[in-house]
């Protein structure tokens, strides 16, 4: 048991939490939030997308409630989703949806490069685990089953 700050509403509530799986190599966990949310709705499925498809980030950048981005899926690079989208320090964990409202990918990161001692960071470019990674995580999780 952990506790985790759950944005709900206007309000933030620390709630009850239990970790469920984390994955060994992605940057992406489940847990189980003992809360009742309401006004929220269930993803429409998971998928992937293809290159310039056309995404958008739902998101809570440093708290602020239900930020919404525009842009296009890059490409994949290495182990990792990119995403042409404005995307800010707090996104991370917000989901990257295509246009039917479905899931395609998990944004963890903004892109960014050292420059001398400095990073600098594109905030124009999101890492995200993609789609496909997502799902086989779920799906091999015995207690969703």
């Amino acid at each position: 048991m952990v506790d985790v700050t759950v944005f709900v509403g206007n309000d933030y509530k620390k709630l009850e939490a239990t970790i469920i799986k984390v994955h060994k190599n992605l940057d992406i966990a489940l847990i189980k939030v003992r809360a009742h949310l309401t006004n929220k709705s269930i993803i429409k499925g998971i998928t992937t997308a293809t290159y310039q498809d056309k995404v958008y980030l739902v998101g809570h950048h440093l708290g602020n409630p239900y930020t919404y981005g525009e842009g296009v899926y890059a490409g994949y690079s290495g182990f990792d989703d990119v995403i042409q989208i404005p995307c800010l320090f707090g996104n991370s964990g917000s989901g990257v949806f295509n246009k039917d409202g479905k899931l395609v990918a998990l944004v963890y990161g903004i892109s960014g490069n050292i420059v001398g001692f400095c990073p600098v960071f594109d905030v124009a470019h999101a890492l995200a685990v993609d789609g496909i990674s997502i799902e086989k995580f779920l799906n091999g999780i015995k207690e969703l089953k």
